[in-house]
């Protein structure tokens, strides 16, 4: 099976000879192709929705699979017991919901040995649950997909030192490594929140004032970033 960018590296980021489970798994394609490269002995395809889960039933009896992989429909983790699934996980979701569905089921998560999640927005927000709750993140990616960015990180039980502000907004080890899709990322973020601020400054409105300021802000601070991170190999 050939997946895109974004699920490639989702995939990636699983560990080999343990059972998984795809929470939110669309089309069942992370488990299908895990099975298929024998990555991993046995898999959950979890979704919320019955459409979704039928169209996993589909790949996953095309493929072949449907003794290896089970599907089912719920909630979140609730479709698990815990200790049925090592590997967990959740992509295609915001953070806040993310965050929810694992507070949900804090039994399940206890017992998991690691977390792979890629939340599409308040990635901030992920980073802290985890560090809260007695995670340590061990991995984490960017990827450009289709003209977005998306960010993949794993966890694991256990403990780390503390993040700056910077690192829980961008990711300890995104900052780090410095790949050049970090780079693309941040000059779209200077894009467009250049064009953002000239918006703001062509209007008079007190709050459109306040927003302007904190757009100038965020914009420094980005610029500062990318120039200490990339600008430096230029010289």
């Amino acid at each position: 099976m050939q997946l895109s960018k974004r699920l490639q590296l989702v995939a990636s980021f699983v560990s080999e000879g343990q059972k998984m489970a795809d929470i939110g798994t669309d089309h069942g394609y992370v488990p299908v192709y895990l099975l298929q490269e024998k990555k991993v002995p046995y898999a959950y395809a979890c979704d919320v929705n019955k459409g979704p889960l039928e169209r996993a039933g589909f790949h996953i009896k095309e493929a072949g699979l449907q003794g290896q992989i089970e599907t089912r429909l719920g909630s979140g983790l609730s479709v698990l017991r815990p200790g049925e699934a090592q590997s967990v996980v959740i992509a295609g979701m915001g953070g806040p919901l993310m965050v929810r569905l694992l507070e949900e089921r804090a039994d399940v998560v206890a017992q998991v040995t690691e977390l792979i999640l890629s939340p599409h927005s308040e990635i901030d927000t992920v980073r802290r649950y985890l560090h809260a709750h007695g995670f340590a993140i061990v991995r984490e990616e960017m990827v450009l997909d289709e003209g977005k960015f998306y960010t993949v990180m794993k966890a694991v039980p256990g403990q780390e030192t503390n993040y700056t502000e910077t690192e829980y907004r961008y990711g300890r080890h995104i900052l780090q490594t410095a790949e050049p899709v970090f780079g693309a990322y941040l000059s779209d973020c200077i894009r467009k929140l250049t064009n953002l601020q000239a918006q703001l400054q062509g209007t008079g409105y007190p709050a459109a004032k306040e927003k302007l300021a904190q757009v100038e802000t965020e914009l420094e601070q980005v610029r500062v970033l990318y120039t200490k991170l990339y600008e430096r190999e230029k010289r």
